[in-house]
């Protein structure tokens, strides 16, 4: 997971399949809404992904590394 003053990004595994939900906390704080399938907000996601995946390098997190060159399911 990776949040912004704005986005809030979680990726997770179920049954094996790889998962994301994107927030717009301006406008929805409760995280209602997963906004990550609209093709609007495809860069959000991907920029936050690449910033995801470099917390967990600098930070040595391995339990879910992250491939940016696979884009997960949407839930």
């Amino acid at each position: 997971m990776i949040k912004t003053d704005r986005w809030k990004l979680i990726e997770y595994h179920v049954a094996g399949s790889r998962r994301k939900e994107l927030f717009d906390l301006s406008v929805d704080p409760a995280e209602i809404a997963d906004v990550s399938a609209d093709p609007a907000n495809a860069k959000i996601v991907s920029s936050l992904r690449e910033r995801l995946a470099h917390w967990q390098q600098a930070n040595g997190d391995r339990w879910m590394p992250l491939n940016l060159s696979s884009q997960p399911q949407t839930s």
